[in-house]
C-alpha cells in the first residue's frame, strides 16, 4: 500500500510538471462550475430532472478529467458525488435541499485541496503562481529523486515496467545532456587560440545523448 501510494503521489506530480497548461486549464473550468455556474443553475432551476442531467454531466466529465491528469483524492470523491447524483435520477421525488447540500460540498471541496497540498509539497506554493512556466528548485528535484530511490529500494519487484521508467526518469530529473554541459567549450576554445595567436580548426560537440549529475561532472 506504501509503494502504490507514493508511486501514485509521484506520478501526479510528474504529470503536473510534464501538462502544467492542461493541469491550470482544468483546475480553471472545474472553478467555474463549482463556484459560479452550479449556483446559477439553482437560481434559475425550473425543470429540476434537466438540471440534474446536466450537473451529472458535468460532474462525470471532470472526474475522467481529474482521472487522466493522475489525481489522487478528486476522482473519487467526485464519483460518490456521480452515483449520488444518479440515484437521484432514478428517483422521481428529490428535493431542491439535496441539490444545494451537493453544490455546497463542491464549493468547499475539501479532496481538491488535499491534492494542491501534495503539489505544493513538491513545487512549492509559487507553482500556481507562476503559469505557463514550470520551475522547480534543487530542493525539490532531489526531494522527488530520493522518493524514486525509496519506492525502487522498498519493493523492486513489484513495480511494473511503466511504473519502473517513470521512477528511472525521475530518479535522472536534475541530470543534463553532457553535450550540454560541452557546449561552450568550442567557442572558449577558438577565443583561447585568438588570444595565444595559435591556429585551430572550428569544432562542434557531437555524439549520443548521455544524461549526467551536473554536480558531479
Amino acid at each position: 500500500n506504501e509503494v502504490m501510494q507514493e508511486r501514485n503521489r509521484l506520478k501526479f506530480v510528474v504529470f503536473t510538471v510534464r501538462e502544467p497548461q492542461l493541469f491550470y486549464d482544468i483546475l480553471d473550468d472545474f472553478d467555474a462550475f463549482r463556484l459560479r455556474q452550479f449556483p446559477k443553475i439553482l437560481e434559475k432551476i425550473t425543470h429540476p430532472h434537466n438540471a440534474l442531467a446536466e450537473i451529472y454531466l458535468q460532474v462525470h466529465t471532470f472526474k475522467g478529467l481529474f482521472m487522466q491528469q493522475e489525481f489522487l483524492d478528486t476522482p473519487a470523491a467526485l464519483h460518490e458525488i456521480e452515483s449520488a447524483i444518479a440515484r437521484m435520477q432514478k428517483s422521481q421525488a428529490f428535493s431542491l435541499q439535496e441539490l444545494t447540500e451537493i453544490q455546497e460540498a463542491l464549493a468547499d471541496f475539501a479532496p481538491l485541496r488535499q491534492d494542491m497540498a501534495v503539489i505544493e509539497e513538491f513545487l512549492g506554493q509559487g507553482f500556481m503562481q507562476h503559469r505557463g512556466a514550470v520551475t522547480i528548485t534543487q530542493e525539490q528535484a532531489a526531494r522527488l529523486e530520493v522518493m524514486a530511490n525509496k519506492l525502487i529500494n522498498m519493493q523492486f519487484h513489484l513495480i511494473d515496467t511503466e511504473s519502473l521508467n517513470l521512477l528511472n526518469e525521475i530518479k535522472n530529473i536534475r541530470h543534463v545532456n553532457l553535450k550540454d554541459l560541452l557546449s561552450g567549450y568550442p567557442k572558449g576554445a577558438m577565443e583561447l587560440a585568438e588570444r595565444e595567436e595559435k591556429a585551430i580548426h572550428p569544432f562542434e560537440i557531437t555524439g549520443d545523448d548521455i544524461y549526467v549529475d551536473p554536480e558531479v561532472y
